[in-house]
């Protein structure tokens, strides 16, 4: 593709011209596909990822962030690989936490909680929990205050907060485990 021509399917990419998004997105599926079938994926997280990274490209097209440096062939297999990756990394961390799970509970893959499960533990807890720890916890995950924040609020220095904070998430912890080995 030239110069001339990318110009002119960008702009029409502008003017979200169905015929040309249809002509590319079937003309550059292949090897996105093919690369994230390569790299551990499946056919559907393969589509996914594409139509992920199409509207990623059509909206840095409208928002004229992608100027036409590179084609777009390659502009958008890069933000298909770059989405695919970060699934990678995010599925890794899923299943390191569930090793982690399982290993600290020893309990089979079935057993294990969902993630809003836990939230609502952890929600549950909170709730429960009498005196400054709660208000204090409030303060720094729901309000946002920082370290210096809460030590002015609370009346602490800042590595008094600090460590307040550690004993309260600590606490909370123990509690969370308390409860999730009720419901094992």
């Amino acid at each position: 593709m030239n110069k001339d021509e990318t110009a002119r399917i960008l702009e029409k990419l502008k003017a979200s011209d169905e015929e040309v998004l249809s002509d590319l997105y079937k003309r550059y599926i292949d090897p996105v596909s093919s690369y994230i079938l390569r790299h551990g994926g499946t056919r559907d997280e393969a589509i996914d990822v594409y139509q992920d990274a199409w509207l990623v490209l059509v909206e840095n097209i409208k928002n004229n962030k992608f100027k036409g440096a590179a084609t777009i062939e390659t502009y958008l297999f890069s933000i298909s690989k770059n989405l695919w990756l970060k699934e990678v990394r995010r599925k890794k961390a899923n299943k390191s936490s569930t090793s982690h799970f399982r290993f600290f509970y020893n309990v089979s893959e079935d057993k294990i909680p969902n993630y809003s499960d836990v939230i609502s533990i952890v929600q549950k807890v909170i709730n429960q929990m009498e005196g400054s720890c709660k208000s204090f916890v409030k303060a720094y995950y729901v309000e946002g205050l920082s370290l210096k924040e809460l030590a002015i609020r609370f009346g602490l220095t800042e590595g008094s907060a600090k460590v307040k904070k550690s004993r309260c998430l600590r606490k909370i912890k123990q509690m969370v485990d308390t409860e999730l080995k009720k419901t094992l």
